[in-house]
Formats: structure tokens, sequence, C-alpha cells
């Protein structure tokens, strides 16, 4: 087990990164038409 007591939570940060660096790739994937747009706005 971890000894530093913030193991949990940056751990929990790097979750939350990956999950919304994958709902963005979805959108871009399902919107490759908009994509130039996409790419402004992230």
């Amino acid at each position: 087990m971890p000894t530093e007591g913030k193991f949990f939570e940056i751990f929990n940060a790097h979750a939350k990164c990956m999950v919304d660096a994958s709902r963005e790739l979805e959108l871009l994937i399902d919107n490759l038409d908009e994509a130039e747009a996409h790419k402004q706005n992230v």
C-alpha cells in the first residue's frame, strides 16, 4: 500500500482526467466532420 497520504487523491484526479479525455475522444470520433472546430474549443 502507498505510504503517502495524497496517493488516492492524485490517483482519483488522474482517473478523472482519463475519463474526460476518453469522452472528448468519443465526441471527436463521432463528429469527424467537425474535428477542426472541436480542436479549437478544447
